[in-house]
């Protein structure tokens, strides 16, 4: 399932096409902290309804229900206590979330997936997502996973700009996706440029 955020709303000259990018190799994460006050705290029965109120309200699309949640879950909670993380802000409520997912019966255990990243809009823009991201991939790789993926779509250049920082390239697996990265170099920082005109060469 892709991830969508409402940042990314309005993307001048991109269409939205589903897109995935790889991590090649998984290394150790260090030295991103978040911001003073907010905590990660692990999945706990019935943190369900968090998730569905996070991405609810980061999301432009889809219907966010607990039906979704079990959908893309399937209710396994010992997997979602070692694998599903939340954003905690210092009031204590919740604001963000991300899972270090496996599917590993359809693309092979060593392949982690970065799964339904979401950060609500109110708390956008706060430093939050770097230490988020850190996270997940850290639980990806103490969980065994060896290279990592994600599921996106090309207008949310903001979200494609933070893969590219830790290492993500596209994975180009037809021509429309080829067109759709060609599309996106002109829209991210031009610091990455270089590597996505190599990604769409190769």
């Amino acid at each position: 399932m892709p991830e969508r955020n409402k940042e990314n709303r309005g993307t001048t000259g991109l269409s939205s096409t589903a897109v995935r990018m790889l991590l090649p190799a998984l290394r150790p994460m260090a030295g991103r902290r978040l911001p003073a006050g907010y905590t990660l705290a692990a999945y706990r029965t019935g943190d369900a309804a968090h998730w569905v109120e996070i991405c609810a309200a980061a999301e432009d699309y889809l219907d966010i229900n607990h039906e979704l949640f079990l959908k893309q879950f399937a209710g396994d909670e010992a997997a979602l206590r070692a694998r599903m993380l939340f954003l905690v802000a210092p009031d204590r409520s919740y604001v963000g979330t991300a899972t270090a997912w496996t599917d590993d019966r359809t693309v092979g255990a060593a392949l982690g997936r970065v799964h339904w990243v979401a950060i609500v809009p109110a708390s956008q823009g706060r430093g939050l997502a770097r230490p988020l991201l850190a996270a997940v991939l850290e639980r990806l790789r103490q969980l065994g996973h060896t290279r990592a993926y994600l599921n996106t779509s090309t207008l949310r250049v903001t979200a494609i700009n933070l893969y590219l920082r830790f290492g993500f390239v596209p994975d180009i697996r037809s021509d429309q996706e080829r067109r759709a990265w060609r599309a996106v170099i002109d829209a991210v920082k031009p610091e990455w440029h270089a590597r996505l005109r190599q990604a769409v060469q190769a």
